[in-house]
């Protein structure tokens, strides 16, 4: 009997093998997830690390503010001191104007009583001349006697009587004349006392005259600090708000960090559970991953803006005078020269004002580091040059450099009125030549030039300020400084010198504020 072996059934044949490749494909499947699941964890520890380093910096930045704030408690003391040394100040102010005006009254008492010491001396003098007179006729009439006594001897006795009674005149009248004399030099000798004391009052009243012009020069220095001081301190609360932003901007991306660091720790902890459902779950995580990656990215992103915020807020902070940025390559100084840089107000001089100007521009000039060439434009009627070369740049080289510029400003006569328009139209020639900032240093307004309309025939100054002020500006923006492909975008600085009227500062302040500059008064 033949024996027939059983055919195997397809499913034992090829199933096998199709089990053994599936098998072979969820381990491959594992093992991609498993890897995947890897990287997140390592995104995720990074992500840790970026919020830990978002934390230290935003420590600092607090440690910054706190600082700042320091500072800010520390002016704002340094303010309360100098108004306390300013009001001591005029109570001595006060105090020596009582003494100076005692000191000339009785200067004035003294003076008084020694015009009439001195009349009296007149009078004694005119008295003195009379007894001289008399004393003279006595004398002239003893000769004429003796002549008689001598012609006539019977007259004798009578004679004899009269010559007696003579003398005892001449005798009194010398006594009279006695009295005088020491009346006289009593006279001088107070006189001369009275003299003394009034030169002794003079003296002190000029010595109190200058204490209280010191006082008063003082006083001007203190005020002039005192307003610089709360100058410095606004601009240290303006570094101050800009800081509690900053410190608030880090706080808000840290927030984001540590959510999107949970958020990444929860989805990791979601992918380890869900490994046995790879297929399905495959496309989902890897959309997942990448948003992530991109959330990170993102972080890591505003972390280096932020960081390269803090460098250039510090930087401002470090290169700043007075509140104005210095910054600038290729600059131009343009200083007003009119009249009234000489003058307090319309009717005090102020010899104090245009040195004090030379001596900013220097400090000033010192102050830019990043300054390469400059040039320097007087204004008031017309425009010129301090140096003399017109469409040429200086090259700055240094301390050296701007004393010279200041000992050159202190030698201009200051005069005229002021003409703005062909001072920024002169200046403006040089935007081709890579002219990047302006600083203006000016005490006015606009009062010639361009700019008043022609149906005016007399306008008022008032009238010119407000008309010429416009132009410049206007002129500014649509031509000078119009933005312009191969041009730079001109910076305007302004500093403004003993104003009065608030329409000069709010105009240097527009002006400067319309093309990315900044504006300071001193004082």
């Amino acid at each position: 009997m033949l024996l027939r072996h059983k055919v195997p059934t397809i499913f034992n044949i090829y199933m096998l093998d199709v089990i053994c490749c599936a098998l072979g494909c969820v381990v491959l499947l594992w093992q991609v997830a498993h890897q995947e699941a890897e990287t997140q964890t390592a995104s995720a520890r990074q992500s840790q690390s970026d919020a830990q380093s978002q934390s230290a910096a935003a420590v600092r930045a607090r440690k910054q503010y706190e600082k700042a704030q320091s500072d800010f408690l520390s002016a704002a003391n340094d303010v309360t001191a100098l108004q306390k040394t300013l009001a001591d100040w005029r109570d001595k102010h006060q105090t020596l104007s009582g003494i100076l005006a005692a000191t000339r009254k009785e200067r004035d008492d003294a003076r008084a009583m020694a015009a009439d010491r001195l009349n009296v001396l007149d009078k004694t003098r005119t008295n003195l001349a009379l007894s001289r007179e008399q004393l003279k006729k006595l004398e002239d009439d003893l000769e004429k006697l003796l002549a008689s006594y001598k012609k006539s001897t019977a007259e004798k006795t009578g004679l004899v009587k009269l010559n007696a009674e003579l003398l005892a005149k001449i005798a009194l009248a010398g006594k009279q004349v006695a009295t005088l004399k020491d009346e006289l030099s009593l006279g001088s000798k107070k006189a001369q006392q009275q003299a003394g004391l009034l030169k002794l009052s003079e003296e002190n009243a000029r010595k109190l005259q200058l204490l209280l012009a010191a006082l008063r020069d003082d006083s001007k220095k203190t005020q002039a600090k005192l307003t610089l001081t709360e100058l410095q301190l606004k601009m240290r609360q303006q570094e101050l708000d800009k800081s509690r932003t900053d410190i608030l901007t880090l706080l808000t991306t840290k927030g984001n960090l540590a959510k999107n660091l949970k958020a990444g720790a929860k989805e990791l902890l979601d992918a380890k559970d869900l490994i046995a459902a790879l297929t399905a779950e495959r496309d989902g995580w890897k959309d997942k991953v990448g948003a992530n990656a991109k959330e990170l990215s993102g972080a890591r992103l505003e972390k280096d803006r932020l960081t390269r915020r803090i460098a250039d807020l510090q930087a401002e902070v470090d290169q700043r005078f007075a509140g104005i940025p210095l910054t600038g390559e290729n600059v131009i100084f343009l200083i007003d020269i009119s009249g009234s840089m000489a003058l307090k107000d319309e009717n005090t001089d102020d010899p104090e004002k245009w040195p004090f100007l030379c001596e900013t521009l220097m400090k000033l000039m010192k102050s830019i580091p990043t300054m390469r060439r400059f040039q320097i434009i007087l204004f008031s009627d017309k425009t010129s040059y301090l140096f003399g070369k017109r469409d040429s740049w200086f090259k700055y080289e240094g301390p050296a450099t701007a004393k010279m510029a200041r000992d050159a400003l202190r030698k201009i006569k200051v005069e005229g009125g002021t003409n703005m328009h062909d001072a920024f139209d002169e200046a403006f020639r040089y935007r081709k030549s890579q002219l990047d900032t302006i600083y203006l240093f000016s005490d006015g307004l606009p009062n010639l030039g361009d700019g008043v309309p022609s149906t005016i025939a007399r306008p008022s100054e008032t009238q010119k300020n407000h008309y010429l002020s416009k132009f410049v500006r206007e002129k500014l923006k649509s031509e000078w400084n119009r933005p312009a492909a191969n041009l730079n975008d001109v910076r305007i600085n302004a500093v403004g010198f003993f104003f009065e009227s608030p329409d000069v500062g709010a105009f240097l302040w527009a002006l400067a504020r319309e093309h990315k500059g900044s504006f300071v008064g001193l004082r």
